[in-house]
C-alpha cells in the first residue's frame, strides 16, 4: 500500500492550496439525459498486450470554439466523423506571442506542434508555464499588473470570471468574420465555452468526466473474474470483481478521488448524476448535497471504501489518480480520458484495458462536459497573430496530437472536434473508443452563480476528507455540515 498519511497532513495540504486560487469556477450540473450504453456480453479478459500508440505530430490550423452559459445543455451529436476543418491559409504575420500554459500535461504536444506555427506564420511563440495549483493566481497577477501574455490555456472555472471582468476577448465577431463552423465540435464543448450568451474561448480539449473503468488485465485474470467487453452492467458486478481482486495489500478499485481539491467535484458529480440528482440547483445558487439521492450516492462511495473495503481510502490517496495502478497496487481505476496515456507510464509491465462505468439507480452514467479552453488576453498587442494561434491550437491536427500524449506526465485527452475523436490515429488506441459514446451524453456545466467554484471545491474536499479517511460516518449530521460548508460559499457575493 502507499504510505499512510495523517488526516492533519491531508487537510493541511488541501487548505494550503486554497490561498493560491482565485474564486471563479464552474462545475458541471444538469443530469445526463441519455441512458448509459447497453452492456455487451461478458467474456474473459485477454492477456495480449495492447500498446497505445501516440498520434503522429502534424500541424494544420483548424477551427475555434467558446466558454459555457449557465444552463445551456448540449444536444447529442452523431459519432460519424465530421469533415475536418480546412486549414487556414498560412499568413505571414509579424511580432512574437507569449503563451501561458499549465506545466506538464501538454508539454510534449507544444514542443511537437509550435515549430510548425512559426513556419506557417513567421510568429515566434514563447511558452510560459506555471504549475496547475498556482496557474490561476499567476495569470490573475499578470493581468492585474498589465504584463499578461497574449494567449492562454484556460479552464471552465476561470474563464467566466475573466470574461465578466473583460480581461479576455469575446470571440463571436472573429468567428463570424472567418466563418468558422462551430458544428465541428461536440455540442457540449461549444456550450462550455460560452458565458452570458457570448463566446469567450475556443475548445482545446474535452472529456466526459471520470466515467471509465481502467483495469490491469493480468491482475483481473489472476483473480479469476470475467470482465465485460464494453461496460459493467451494474455496480454489483463491479463490486464482485473488485472484491475478488482485493488481496495481498492490493485494492480492487480506486475512485477518482485524490489529494487535489480541484478534482473532487468531478467524481462526486459523476455519482450524483448516476443516482439522479446533481451538485447544484439549475440556477447554480443552491447546493443539492442534502438531497436524499445525493446522500445515497455519497454513502455508496463511503461504503466502497470502508464497508466493502475494496476501494482506496483517504489514507492512500495520491496526487495523480493512476499512480497506484502504475505501481500495481490497485486493479481497477475509475478515471477520465486523460488516463488513456497510462501505457506510457507502465513501460510494458502489464496490459491495461478499459470499459464504461456501470449505470447508477437513475439508469445513466453521470457524464460531464469538462472542457479546457484557449483564450486571448484583451491586453494583447498582436491580436491577429493571437487569433491565428488560438485557431491553430484548436485545430484537427493539434487535437489529434493532444490525444496521443506521450511522456510521463502527458494527458490522453483529445481535442474537442468530433473528427478528432473519430480520427484513425486516435482510434488506434484501444483505450479510446468508449469515450465516443460517453462524450455524446456530456452536457455543458452549470456555473456556481457567484463564480466561486474553486472555493466550493475546497469546501467540498476539506469537509469530505474525514469521510474518505474513515474518521466520519455519512450520517445526517455530516450531510448538514457538508451542505452548510458549500452553501456558505454560494451565498457570498459574485467573485
Amino acid at each position: 500500500m502507499a504510505s499512510t498519511m495523517s488526516r492533519r497532513a491531508l487537510l493541511r495540504g488541501a487548505a494550503g492550496l486554497l490561498g493560491t486560487f482565485g474564486a471563479a469556477s464552474l462545475l458541471s450540473a444538469c443530469v445526463s439525459s441519455q441512458p448509459a450504453a447497453k452492456p455487451a456480453e461478458s467474456k474473459p479478459a485477454e492477456s495480449k498486450p495492447a500498446e497505445a500508440k501516440p498520434a503522429a505530430p502534424a500541424a494544420q490550423p483548424a477551427a475555434t470554439t467558446a466558454p459555457a452559459k449557465p444552463a445551456e445543455a448540449a444536444k447529442p451529436a452523431e459519432s460519424k466523423p465530421a469533415a475536418a476543418a480546412a486549414p487556414a491559409v498560412a499568413k505571414k504575420l509579424s511580432g512574437n506571442l507569449r503563451l501561458h500554459v499549465r506545466t506538464g500535461p501538454e508539454e510534449d504536444t507544444l514542443k511537437a506542434m509550435l515549430p510548425q506555427f512559426k513556419d506557417d506564420t513567421g510568429v515566434e511563440v514563447k511558452v510560459e508555464s506555471f504549475p496547475t495549483a498556482e496557474y490561476t493566481t499567476k495569470v490573475q497577477t499578470l493581468m492585474a499588473g498589465g504584463t499578461v501574455g497574449d494567449v492562454m490555456w484556460g479552464i471552465q472555472r476561470s474563464t467566466p470570471k475573466f470574461a465578466r471582468n473583460k480581461q479576455i476577448l469575446q470571440l463571436d465577431d472573429l468567428v463570424a468574420k472567418d466563418k468558422y463552423d462551430l458544428n465541428l465540435y461536440w455540442p457540449g464543448a461549444v456550450a462550455a465555452c460560452k458565458f452570458d450568451g457570448g463566446l469567450w474561448a475556443l475548445p482545446y480539449k474535452i472529456h466526459p468526466g471520470p466515467a471509465a473503468i481502467y483495469y490491469n488485465v493480468q491482475q483481473m485474470q489472476e483473480a479469476g473474474v470475467t470482465m465485460p467487453e464494453r461496460q459493467y452492467a451494474s455496480w454489483d458486478d463491479l463490486k464482485k470483481n473488485a472484491k475478488a481482486a482485493t488481496k495481498d495489500g492490493r485494492f480492487g478499485l480506486q475512485l477518482n478521488v485524490g489529494l487535489g481539491f480541484l478534482n473532487t467535484p468531478q467524481p462526486v458529480t459523476m455519482f450524483l448524476r448516476s443516482w439522479g440528482t446533481d451538485f447544484y440547483t439549475p440556477d447554480g445558487k443552491k447546493s443539492n448535497l442534502n438531497d436524499p439521492k445525493a446522500k445515497e450516492a455519497i454513502r455508496f462511495m463511503y461504503d466502497l471504501m470502508h464497508t466493502d473495503k475494496i476501494a482506496v481510502t483517504g489514507r492512500d490517496f495520491t496526487e495523480q489518480i493512476e499512480d497506484l495502478m502504475v505501481a500495481q497496487k490497485v486493479s481497477q481505476v475509475m478515471a477520465a480520458s486523460s488516463t488513456k496515456s497510462i501505457p506510457t507510464k507502465i513501460g510494458g509491465k502489464f496490459e491495461v484495458k478499459n470499459l464504461i462505468a456501470p449505470p447508477g439507480p437513475a439508469g445513466v452514467v453521470g457524464t460531464q462536459a469538462i472542457v479546457d479552453h484557449i483564450i486571448i488576453s484583451s491586453q494583447t498587442k498582436n491580436p491577429d497573430a493571437a487569433w491565428e494561434l488560438a485557431k491553430f491550437m484548436t485545430s484537427t491536427e493539434f487535437g489529434v496530437r493532444l490525444g496521443g500524449g506521450t511522456g510521463g506526465t502527458a494527458s490522453g485527452t483529445t481535442g474537442a472536434q468530433i473528427a478528432v475523436f473519430n480520427d484513425p490515429r486516435i482510434m488506434a488506441n484501444p483505450l479510446h473508443p468508449i469515450f465516443i459514446d460517453l462524450v455524446k451524453s456530456a452536457t455543458a456545466p452549470v456555473f456556481a452563480a457567484n463564480l466561486r467554484e474553486e472555493e466550493v471545491s475546497q469546501a467540498l474536499h476539506q469537509t469530505m476528507m474525514p469521510l474518505w479517511l474513515g474518521e466520519r460516518k455519512p450520517d445526517d449530521a455530516f450531510f448538514d455540515e457538508l451542505t452548510k460548508a458549500c452553501q456558505a460559499v454560494l451565498d457570498q457575493p459574485t467573485a
